[in-house]
């Protein structure tokens, strides 16, 4: 889909897709910085910041995304980043992660 087109649905769709909590707090340190990239309303980088992760920034094309998502998680570091390539240097993060963004 493209960005005008969840900008149509931002307040309707409600995403259900989960990530393995066990398994990425295995393998992720909770000082990692992480982006999450398709980060639609934020909902997945809430959860991380509720899991301790203190610096998680989601990025989204969809400005009505990332409106819902202020919304309703004010503490969340949300930005619309409507094109490629990202505006950070290199190794600004040390995980990046991309729920339903491929399919």
């Amino acid at each position: 889909m493209t960005a005008q087109l969840w900008d149509k649905v931002a307040n309707q769709v409600n995403f259900n897709l989960e990530i393995d909590v066990q398994r990425f707090c295995h393998l992720v340190k909770p000082d990692a910085k992480i982006l999450d990239f398709g980060c639609g309303y934020g909902r997945i980088a809430k959860q991380l910041k509720q899991l301790g992760y203190p610096e998680v920034l989601g990025v989204d094309p969809s400005a009505a995304m990332i409106k819902r998502g202020l919304s309703l998680y004010p503490d969340i570091d949300l930005i619309q980043l409507p094109q490629l390539p990202l505006p950070f240097a290199d190794e600004t993060f040390d995980v990046v992660l991309s729920c339903a963004v491929l399919t």
